[in-house]
């Protein structure tokens, strides 16, 4: 069974990005020896670039800084292609676009291919499925469906029949099921397999050793927030949050991770006079090691497909306080408190906090809540959906 994996919008060369996704594939390459998996590298072009950065939107790296990244993910073939403002204005053509560098990498005709992200990936794995009659597997991972169809009546339309002529649409929440079944999707051909995440990697460790260790104080309660600092995350809540929280028991407070939001966040902050240490982007590989020191994650977001950096918390042993958005209260589960959306979400959020650091859920019940997640177990329950429909297609030839 030769099974082509078509990565979505996050895969590039950096090492950064991506990790889980890149762990994934790297056991799925373990366990399926053909595999094949591509990713699009779009290059934007020197317009394209200067128009971003006027307008202070993010840009794909240009052809040399690219080309130059080590691969960290050799089992990748990332098919460098240069998009220019007529693919930014023309979905159609960027559709062609991708579709004509996927066609003129394709030496093997697969025997199964999946798509990473609905649209653009998708729709165009569906399309060329139906031209070499191949059945293809969609996954959908958050903002493909909770926001991108909602921006153009085109995505919502593509989206809708990417989903409904794949054989198999899977989902990483129940929630994010629901809301692709609320633009008009039937659910017939769904399936649910949420992220695993990597318990060797996320473990339990000593809190007070992890807290010396980042420079913070091991007597004292350490609340953190680890993620982009952007409005989705509801980051710009984060000082009332923090400042109720400090008002009330004396604690500490770290955020991982960068952002546009972050030069205005140092500034509330300092008004508030709150002393929070900004750790910014730090590698994934060190993520754990902020992860322990923490005696609560918290996660406000106004939307999430499936969180993983809540089920990382939970695999180190640290309880989550999160929003009720999304796919958080499936990762949470009984290992936290979700904060329902309403008048005064950032009073009842903070009063969430102290709750849960003044009764802790204990630490081996998060990790048990972790285990059941493990990454080898959602890889195999994707190699079990690939013979399925493999069988499926080849009984009905």
């Amino acid at each position: 069974m030769r099974v082509l994996i078509l990565c979505g919008l996050f895969i590039d060369r950096n090492p950064d990005t991506a990790v889980f996704i890149k762990r994934r594939l790297m056991i799925q390459k373990e366990l399926i020896k053909e595999m094949d998996a591509l990713a699009v590298n779009d290059i934007d072009s020197y317009m394209l670039r200067f128009l971003k950065n006027l307008f202070n939107r993010s840009s794909s790296p240009d052809e040399a800084a690219s080309q130059n990244r080590t691969n960290d993910a050799p089992f990748i073939h990332f098919l460098d292609s240069r998009r220019t403002m007529l693919h930014r204005v023309f979905p159609v053509l960027n559709e062609k676009r991708i579709t004509s560098v996927l066609r003129k990498h394709l030496q093997e005709k697969p025997d199964i291919i999946h798509a990473y992200w609905v649209y653009p990936h998708g729709y165009i794995a569906v399309k060329l499925g139906q031209l070499l009659g191949v059945p293809v597997i969609v996954s959908a991972r958050g903002t493909d469906i909770h926001t991108h169809p909602l921006k153009h009546s085109h995505i919502m339309k593509r989206t809708l029949f990417t989903l409904e002529s794949s054989a198999r649409a899977v989902f990483v929440s129940e929630d994010l099921l629901k809301k692709a079944m609320s633009y008009g999707f039937s659910g017939r051909n769904s399936v649910v397999i949420p992220n695993g995440v990597d318990t060797s990697l996320f473990a339990i460790r000593n809190k007070s050793k992890s807290k010396e260790e980042k420079g913070l104080n091991p007597g004292l309660p350490c609340v953190g927030f680890v993620g982009n600092l952007v409005t989705v995350k509801r980051a710009e809540s984060l000082p009332t949050i923090f400042g109720a929280v400090k008002d009330r028991i004396d604690s500490q407070f770290i955020i991982v991770g960068d952002g546009l939001l972050r030069t205005d966040l140092e500034k509330a902050f300092a008004r508030r006079d709150l002393d929070v240490r900004f750790a910014g982007q730090v590698t994934p590989n060190s993520i754990p090691e902020y992860m322990s020191a923490l005696d609560v994650l918290v996660l406000p977001s106004r939307n999430e497909g499936w969180p993983n950096v809540a089920m990382e918390a939970l695999s180190c042993g640290v309880p989550v306080v999160g929003s009720n958005n999304g796919g958080i209260p499936e990762v949470i589960g009984d290992c936290g408190i979700v904060v329902e959306e309403g008048p005064e979400f950032e009073e009842r959020f903070a009063e969430a906090i102290l709750c849960e650091i003044q009764e802790p859920v204990p630490a081996n019940k998060c990790r048990r809540r972790a285990s059941n997640y493990e990454l080898s177990l959602s890889v195999t329950k994707e190699i079990e959906l690939y013979k399925e429909v493999f069988e499926e297609a080849s009984a009905n030839r």
